[in-house]
């Protein structure tokens, strides 16, 4: 599966400037920084922004983010500047640890991601889901159920379905 770029060349360069990005990405000293390395440290810059927010955000929420796009950006900036074994400008790991910083506060529920139009909508309410269940005697192994009117959450969020029935008997502890 491909993972969608969040982050851009340009914006690399925005960060390092273009002879930055040259200096860190052109080996074959034509002008132009190789495209197979810039695609592959933007595509791991992408994949460590979407660990952090894939749980609580969709995939069009990330991407419609300038936030996430400058985080992905500085990761890649950082990944170029070792990428040859040079040390990397204390200033660009300094922003880089408050973007790592704040990707974890944003995938521990601590924080919200903002989009361009403000704070973006978590893919799940994160409301606690209670499922009561009773023992339905009217077959001749007794199958636990859900019980609808006592039980909060939605069925799909909760992931339980009133088809998955167990008998009383499959449980290893009787």
């Amino acid at each position: 599966m491909a993972v969608t770029a969040l982050c851009t060349q340009t914006d690399m360069q925005y960060i390092l400037s273009v002879k930055g990005v040259l200096l860190r990405m052109d080996d074959d000293g034509n002008g132009s920084a190789e495209t197979d390395f810039v695609d592959e440290i933007i595509e791991i810059a992408s994949v460590w922004v979407n660990q952090h927010l894939f749980d609580r955000y969709a995939t069009a929420t990330i991407q419609a983010s300038s936030w996430a796009k400058w985080a992905a950006a500085h990761k890649a900036v950082v990944l170029a500047s070792k990428r040859r074994g040079n040390s990397v400008p204390e200033s660009l790991l300094d922003e880089l640890d408050t973007y790592a910083t704040e990707l974890e506060r944003i995938r521990d529920g601590k924080s919200n991601l903002m989009t361009d139009t403000g704070v973006a909508t978590p893919t799940h309410d994160e409301l606690p889901t209670v499922s009561n269940m009773t023992v339905d005697s009217r077959y001749t192994r007794n199958n636990v159920r859900r019980v609808k009117s006592s039980s909060t959450g939605d069925d799909a969020a909760a992931g339980v379905q009133q088809d998955d029935a167990h008998a009383v008997g499959d449980f290893p502890w009787y």
